[in-house]
């Protein structure tokens, strides 16, 4: 089997892709109704998404409010959602995931590569950097300490737990757990 995207060779049990983080299973690719799933929608906003340049939808969700790019499915978090995030639950939220996940974040912790995105943050004049690792791809804007999710990396998450049935954005949090736990975005 191979992935339908990179055209990298899958194992028969694989949900994702190893080095594109594609999902095994298209059923799995993050979509617009996914991210409304028990959101509230406050509108357009004047700022601009990294991606697509066009104006981002304000979405609240569990009380935090995020910068939705409904033309290429990403997301905005700004770090006061990353900051709210209690860190022992976010070990818990590590410690849950199946081991291969585990051996995943950690390699991608110890290996992960930062290089300039070209892609202005929504919040600043600054350019995004990117931390990447295989599938793993977060912009994070240095001044603000707000981060930019693309499709590709809820879409990965999506793939990983196997769960359609939540809201993107519970999608979103949960991988924040994880990076929060691993110190992902601390300097």
């Amino acid at each position: 089997m191979k992935c339908k995207n990179c055209r990298n060779k899958l194992f028969e049990s694989a949900r994702y892709c190893p080095e594109c983080g594609y999902p095994a299973d298209e059923k799995f690719n993050v979509t617009a109704e996914d991210f409304l799933k028990d959101t509230v929608n406050k509108g357009k906003t004047e700022k601009l998404s990294p991606d697509s340049s066009q104006p981002l939808t304000l979405l609240e969700h569990q009380g935090h409010e995020y910068l939705w790019d409904e033309e290429n499915l990403g997301v905005w978090i700004d770090k006061s959602v990353i900051e709210a995030i209690d860190r022992e639950a976010a070990q818990v939220v590590f410690e849950n995931l199946n081991e291969e996940d585990q051996k995943y974040f950690n390699q991608a912790k110890e290996h992960i590569k930062l290089k300039a995105s070209g892609m202005t943050s929504p919040v600043s004049d600054n350019e995004l950097d990117e931390h990447h690792y295989k599938a793993l791809v977060i912009d994070e804007d240095f001044e603000s300490k707000g981060i930019w999710l693309d499709q590709s990396v809820i879409s990965f998450w999506y793939a990983a737990t196997q769960n359609k049935e939540a809201p993107a954005l519970t999608q979103v949090e949960e991988l924040l757990h994880i990076l929060v736990h691993l110190k992902f975005l601390e300097d």
